[in-house]
């Protein structure tokens, strides 16, 4: 119960903020950038200062500061400008009109000879240099072709869409979830560094290892980052993200930054050498091992600074500048000593450059018994003699290896059908459930009843 119309006033008001910073982009955070009809998506981190490549010509992407995540931009005069159009995004569904869709009608007597389009070059070039750009420009184009009412509807849509594609350069802005930047890396030339993961793999990876608030789970991540952001993500800040290497070195973490975590969630990101828990000598250096934590820009960003290496005493001046020099805390001794008593509720490994089964020997041993456990490769050889290795053993049940497999469809009215070119392949996972060791015991209990028999 609030007491006075001022306590009401500035509850209210904060309400009102805390929404509008979940909604709006603010500076220093990143966005992914779907461009438009181009099967191509980006990260962008947003400043005053920052630079965004549309259509072929570096534009100013000042005005993305302050707006909502999903806002559609035309380049336009050198800057981005929102508009309100929804052809030719990519992302929405075009709408069709299923009487008119009914006619039946082919494209048999159209010729394309050039003649079609009343426009030339040089009137295109003219109008838009009164002004006329974008949406309004395309339209005018379709008006002055003479074959555009003859065509089908689906020839009518390729049209519109070639044409946005060349006179109305548009993007689209994004919220950085784990599923949209790993569609970035694999469309992009990040794709080696994280190892060509996919989406729907990721996905696969997070469920089988039961990740789940308020899990503790041990991450081993040479993707960049990617893995151990999708596992705080899911978290959402309840819950410990403890990522894990071999070595003194910290693996880069760049793409952590990407993921706009608050706060609560970087309090629960930690990292430190897997020496620390089983005793194995391992040269470990802390100021060294805080300085690799992050070192390189984000893959498939747009380049805003001029230094891409982060200074060993930053000074913020700003609160973007603040965000981007955000990252994962060192783990401390007590931390370590809390977690060899009460073990990991989750082990996910993402780590195809490493011995499968000698890792997974080291590290099943900080998984509670009935933890569950993934391993990611994007070659099947590894995980399959990690498999045997398990089986062999007895360390665990329920071990499957699976390939995942997606397939995009297009959804339109008339004409849902499957793509016809796919990726060959989305990666590996093995997964399974530790169980305790009884092998001994049950021996034993075999060697007590065979004396008892007569």
């Amino acid at each position: 119960h609030w007491c006075g119309t001022s306590k009401s006033t500035t509850y209210l008001s904060s309400l009102l903020a805390i929404a509008m910073a979940a909604t709006c982009v603010c500076e220093g955070d990143t966005v992914v950038v779907d461009h438009g009809c181009e099967k191509k998506r980006s990260l962008l981190v947003a400043s005053a200062r920052a630079k965004l490549k549309v259509g072929g010509a570096w534009v100013s992407a000042e005005r993305v500061v302050g707006a909502r995540f999903g806002t559609r931009f035309e380049a336009r005069n050198g800057a981005l400008e929102a508009s309100h159009g929804g052809a030719g995004t990519g992302w929405e569904v075009q709408r069709m009109d299923l009487a008119m869709a009914k006619v039946m009608k082919d494209n048999r007597s159209l010729v394309d000879d050039g003649t079609a389009q009343a426009l030339s070059k040089d009137d295109i070039d003219a109008l838009q240099t009164q002004g006329l750009q974008g949406s309004a420009l395309v339209e005018k184009i379709i008006e002055n072709s003479a074959t555009y009412g003859e065509k089908t509807e689906f020839a009518q849509e390729k049209y519109r869409t070639k044409k946005m594609k060349k006179h109305a350069a548009a993007i689209t802005i994004r919220r950085p979830t784990a599923a949209a930047i790993c569609e970035v890396c694999f469309l992009g030339k990040a794709a080696p560094r994280t190892h060509f993961m996919r989406e729907d793999t990721l996905s696969l990876l997070l469920s089988m290892a039961n990740v789940g608030a308020p899990a503790k789970v041990l991450v081993l991540d040479q993707c960049g980052g990617l893995v151990a952001g999708a596992v705080a993500e899911r978290l959402g800040g309840h819950g410990e993200t403890v990522v894990g290497y071999f070595g003194h070195a910290t693996p880069p973490l760049d793409l952590l930054k990407s993921f706009n975590f608050e706060d609560q969630v970087w309090n629960t990101i930690h990292h430190t050498s897997i020496g620390r828990f089983d005793g194995r000598p391992v040269e470990t250096k802390p100021a060294d091992t805080e300085k690799h934590a992050d070192h390189t820009p984000a893959p498939g960003a747009e380049v805003n600074a001029e230094d891409g290496h982060p200074t060993d005493h930053p000074r913020p001046t700003s609160n973007g500048e603040r965000k981007q020099q955000r990252k994962a805390r060192r783990a401390t001794d007590e931390q370590i000593e809390e977690w060899k008593q009460s073990k990991f509720d989750s082990l996910v490994m993402a780590a195809p450059n490493l011995d499968q089964a000698n890792a997974m020997m080291r590290l099943l041993p900080l998984l509670v018994d009935s933890g569950n456990f993934a391993a990611y490769s994007n070659f099947s050889q590894p995980l399959a003699e990690c498999l045997h290795y398990l089986r062999s053993k007895r360390m665990a049940v329920d071990v499957e290896l699976g390939e995942p497999w997606l397939r995009e469809y297009q959804v339109l009215p008339g004409r849902t059908h499957p793509h016809m070119n796919t990726e060959g392949t989305g990666g590996f996972v093995l997964s399974g459930i530790k169980v305790q060791d009884l092998s001994f015991t049950m021996d034993n209990d075999v060697s007590k009843r065979l004396k008892a028999s007569p």
